[in-house]
């Protein structure tokens, strides 16, 4: 099936109206990808998730207003594969184009791919069977990196070892969200991305959980957000998800101004879900110790960037400029970050 959905209007529209594909009620995941320019990944994105060993799911693809040829791509496999279904909107970003899936997913359960990455054989039916069977909000699993070459390699080798995704053992208990991320907090284990992690939709809609959208780090918060709701958590040491490393992503281009305000209001936004939630004591003392970091992470950007914050005008205005400079000049790093915390 195929959906374009060409302005902004048409897409709030659509999705107020809950306009979608009818599905079978057996329905067991929605696999969201949002696709924004990766016609060299693409089809190796798609394959991996078609040939999965689990039947009655769904591969909802959301183009994110693509220049290249990920549009037509889309296109070609959505109408030879009966559960590819293909959306085409204007851009609007990367959380935007998750929401969008979520909103229209029928799924049991939901997994976010990203569209330059893919899965390993047969895990679909093991993560469905493992979340299923203890009814859980949420399963954790691990992952591989993979290199585009070896330039980049070369360029950014440290990156595999400071983004790893296997964890060093296996939190296989059931327990609720904040002990999880207690727990993997202090062996080093947590993993603040969307894409190792199986998510039961009831759980997303009763709570509202949905990503922020027009910025980078978006996966921080929604993380947070879920882990600090659910009540039936586990962990799974299997290597699901292969994540490519590659020239022209996130984390391998420029500082740019849009990074700097994505690292303020990651922030910001840490700050204000940690005081909203309902925080345990160790839950709230490495949500400040996440905080710190992120602290720290702003002003190390700033350097890297060589950028002057007093001509960051297309996404900063003059009050979130300043308050980005007390964070960058403050020397107590969590200054801020106790007066949401208290």
């Amino acid at each position: 099936m195929i959906i374009a959905i060409k302005d902004e209007w048409y897409f709030n529209a659509l999705v107020q109206k809950e306009v979608h594909v009818t599905m079978s009620s057996e329905t067991k995941i929605s696999v969201i990808i949002p696709v924004y320019n990766v016609e060299c990944y693409l089809a190796e994105c798609l394959d991996s998730v078609i040939a999965q060993d689990l039947d009655h799911y769904e591969i909802l693809c959301i183009d994110d207003g693509s220049t290249d040829s990920s549009g037509k791509i889309l296109d070609e496999y959505a109408n030879r594969c009966p559960q590819v279904h293909a959306f085409h909107t204007v851009n609007r970003g990367l959380g935007a184009a998750r929401n969008f899936g979520i909103k229209r997913a029928r799924g049991e359960y939901v997994l976010f791919v990203d569209s330059d990455d893919y899965l390993q054989k047969n895990s679909l039916r093991y993560l469905y069977e493992q979340a299923s069977a203890f009814d859980l909000d949420i399963l954790h699993f691990d992952g591989d990196i993979i290199y585009e070459d070896a330039g980049l390699e070369q360029r950014f080798g440290k990156l595999k070892a400071r983004y790893a995704l296997s964890r060093s053992r296996e939190y296989g208990e059931i327990t609720d969200g904040q002990k999880l991320y207690c727990n993997m907090k202090q062996n080093g284990d947590h993993r603040e991305v969307s894409w190792l992690q199986l998510l039961r939709r009831d759980f997303l809609e009763e709570n509202n959980l949905l990503f922020p959208e027009g910025m980078l780090n978006e996966d921080i918060i929604f993380d947070f957000a879920c882990l600090g709701l659910a009540q039936r958590v586990s962990h799974r040491r299997k290597k699901v998800y292969v994540y490519r490393i590659r020239n022209n992503s996130i984390i391998t281009s420029p500082i740019s101004e849009k990074t700097l305000y994505s690292k303020l209001r990651c922030y910001l936004e840490y700050a204000l879900l940690a005081a909203k939630l309902s925080l345990r004591d160790e839950t709230a003392k490495y949500a400040m110790s996440m905080l710190r970091g992120l602290g720290r992470g702003i002003k190390s950007a700033y350097k890297e960037s060589r950028l002057n914050i007093d001509d960051c005008t297309h996404y900063f205005t003059p009050a979130s400029r300043a308050l980005f400079k007390y964070i960058v000049n403050n020397p107590l790093q969590s200054t801020l970050a106790q007066l949401f915390l208290r």
